[in-house]
């Protein structure tokens, strides 16, 4: 009798190895390089937003202190590094400081690591162009809504002061980081699922084989 063996769906070559006994138990061929794919992006994720969280940082003080300014909000000023000096009309001013935990980068740095562990077979009839591309895009979702989020704690804190900022940040500013990781999440799947045959071609301007031309109502 053969034992039975089962389809990790991980990649070609590991999925195969992976095997139970007859009493049930895995062979343990197919954890190692799954476990050593863990290991490398763990690592690669750390590395990369050790190097890349001062500059990314600065980046998003820059942009939501521009944006504050395109929309007329001027009392929000001198943006350093990741600091900005927030001037609020009947408040004292002070200082914010865009932490680590505060910034997008290690969401969007999760959500690419996550996404290097969809296995080929998963991904089968979609290009790694078209793969990469959804990715990048549903991690732009995250940017931008996180970016959002900083911008409207700044107008709390130019509004109402330094305490009503630290409340929004804390209470709402979870909403904006939820709803941001599940509008990234929705997207990715958007454009990476098959859409109904000939419906793209429709969005196009053009007509399945067989199908009759839609008629036009006055």
């Amino acid at each position: 009798m053969t034992p039975p063996t089962v389809d990790a769906g991980y990649a070609p070559g590991v999925w195969a190895s992976a095997r139970t006994t007859r009493s049930g138990g895995a062979t343990g061929v197919a954890r190692i390089p799954v476990m050593a794919h863990i290991a490398i992006v763990t690592v690669g994720i750390g590395v990369l937003f050790a190097v890349l969280q001062v500059p990314f940082r600065h980046l998003e003080v820059l942009a939501a202190t521009g944006l504050c300014h395109l929309f007329g909000f001027t009392g929000i000023r001198h943006p350093v590094e990741s600091y900005m000096l927030i001037q609020p009309s009947g408040h004292a001013p002070f200082w914010v400081d865009i932490a680590p935990t505060c910034s997008s980068l290690a969401s969007i740095l999760s959500f690419v690591g996550l996404a290097t562990f969809v296995s080929p077979r998963a991904r089968q009839g979609i290009s790694p162009l078209r793969f990469w591309s959804a990715v990048a895009a549903a991690a732009a979702v995250l940017f931008v809504g996180n970016l959002l989020r900083i911008v409207f704690s700044m107008l709390v804190g130019l509004v109402a002061g330094r305490i009503s900022l630290v409340l929004f940040h804390n209470w709402v500013g979870s909403v904006f980081g939820f709803a941001s990781l599940l509008a990234g999440w929705v997207l990715l799947l958007w454009l990476i699922l098959p859409a109904p045959p000939g419906r793209h071609r429709r969005w196009l301007g053009h007509r399945p084989a067989g199908e009759p031309p839609m008629e036009v109502q006055p």
